[in-house]
């Protein structure tokens, strides 16, 4: 950070985070001055990971779980003669759709380390932010 000689810029921390010290060093090949100050940092020690389950959808393949789909139980039942139960329908549903998407894109556990974010990184910011890399 550099300034105008007599003019000061602000220094922006947090309550907690205040400049233990500040100088200003006059380095005489402009009419600018180069603006030094240390701060208490301190380092998180604890550390937080987060475990989760994904699929990995770009693996998916849509011909092949059609196939799947047309060859189950869901869609070769014949159902006219029996009184079928809705839970017990959605029971089997929800079964043969998981166990042809675990053939095709099993779930995956993946750990990741969380990370605080900053606090002027708001939801504005993420949807910009999202907005650009679909740009990309």
């Amino acid at each position: 950070m550099s300034t105008h000689l007599r003019r000061l810029d602000i220094v922006v921390t947090r309550t907690d985070d205040q400049p233990q010290s500040s100088y200003i060093d006059e380095v005489g090949l402009s009419d600018h001055s180069l603006v030094q100050w240390s701060l208490p940092m301190r380092k998180s020690t604890m550390l937080t990971y987060l475990t989760s389950e994904r699929r990995i959808w770009k693996d998916f393949d849509l011909p092949g779980f059609r196939s799947q789909l047309l060859n189950s139980a869901i869609c070769t039942s014949d159902l006219s003669n029996t009184d079928p139960d809705v839970d017990d329908m959605a029971a089997q549903y929800n079964g043969v759709i998981t166990s042809i998407l675990d053939g095709l894109i099993p779930v995956t556990k993946t750990t990741c380390r969380v990370r605080q974010s900053d606090p002027w990184y708001d939801n504005n910011c993420r949807s910009v932010k999202r907005v650009a890399r679909k740009l990309e």
